[in-house]
């Protein structure tokens, strides 16, 4: 699998489209994104998204400890 990090921080929106839709398809079978909500990957970015992605988990933080947490990926971004 590959891992990536602020996935699309430093794309403009027409370069973000292009990566998400022709990149990440192809560089491995699996990949794995980290991004932050709302600033580094927008609901249109999850709309293009959708198709690609398989399953979806958000870090979670409560005060003394950190989970994972499953979640659908249509609710992602109301999480």
């Amino acid at each position: 699998p590959v891992f990536i990090d602020s996935p699309l921080q430093k794309f403009d929106k027409s370069h973000a489209e292009k990566i998400i839709t022709e990149f990440y398809p192809n560089v491995s079978k699996q990949v794995i994104l980290f991004p932050l909500l709302h600033k580094e990957l927008t609901e249109n970015e999850l709309e293009i998204m959708k198709p690609y992605v398989n399953s979806a988990f958000l870090l979670k933080n409560n005060n003394s400890y950190s989970y994972i947490k499953q979640i659908n990926v249509n609710n992602l971004m109301k999480e």
